[in-house]
């Protein structure tokens, strides 16, 4: 048998916690019970690897990270590419999409 101080003072210090912003054990327990069936759901979602915007590209296009912006413009706009890979001494530093790349241009 639990002890009745035991009781009020898990109580008492439940309405401190909540009076300092933090979560008592009830909140806490029903957080930890929502994040976990988030993470089961993200882990059980399907797939489609068909969808147009998971399609990998066999020969993805590069381009050395010094190339100025007017040539990576002329570039999207004659190749109709979707997105570049920028390279420095083999090794990629960074992605620019088409849509970024007419997103940033326009500012």
């Amino acid at each position: 048998m639990t002890d009745n101080s035991e009781i009020e003072e898990a109580n008492s210090s439940e309405e401190e916690e909540e009076k300092e912003g933090g979560l008592n054990l009830r909140d806490e327990i029903i957080h930890n019970r929502l994040l976990s069936d988030r993470i089961r759901h993200f882990w059980n979602t399907v797939i489609n690897y068909e969808t147009e915007s998971l399609r990998l590209d066999n020969a993805p296009f590069t381009v050395f990270s010094l190339t100025p912006l007017s040539k990576i413009h002329f570039l999207f706009t004659m190749l109709s590419l979707q997105q570049m890979f920028i390279v420095n001494k083999g090794y990629l530093v960074g992605v620019i999409t088409r849509s970024e790349f007419l997103r940033k241009i326009k500012k």
